[in-house]
């Protein structure tokens, strides 16, 4: 990922540990008047919009706490972009989870791009 630092330049960080997503739908459906020429395969129910959502999770491998510390800029930049796919992303979420006993930080981070789904269809 890159993303537009404070300074107005762009840093880079790979996230080398886990990754997954998340595709959610949710329909909403209205309800068509049935009338004396309806048959047998008239549409009683119809789609009125479809939500659509789905979110990608990336997470770091354990890293030391000025690191985890840097990556909070990530999430308050303006234009983050991932670099395998050349695409824009929207952080949703950053979590930065510690283990007080190897003082090592594991980053989580949540995210949409900007360009597909995320939206009503209707």
């Amino acid at each position: 990922f890159a993303f537009l630092n404070a300074l107005g330049g762009w840093s880079s960080f790979n996230f080398g540990g886990e990754n997954k997503s998340d595709f959610k739908t949710n329909t909403s459906t209205i309800f068509k008047t049935q009338t004396p020429r309806h048959t047998i395969s008239s549409q009683l129910e119809a789609v009125y919009n479809k939500e659509v959502n789905e979110q990608f999770t990336v997470k770091t491998m354990p890293i030391p706490l000025a690191m985890a510390e840097w990556l909070k800029e990530m999430s308050s930049s303006i234009a983050v972009y991932e670099l395998a796919t050349q695409r824009y992303v929207v952080v949703d979420e950053l979590q930065i989870k510690s283990n007080s006993k190897e003082e090592l930080y594991e980053v989580e981070m949540k995210y949409r791009y900007t360009d597909t789904y995320n939206g009503l269809v209707k």
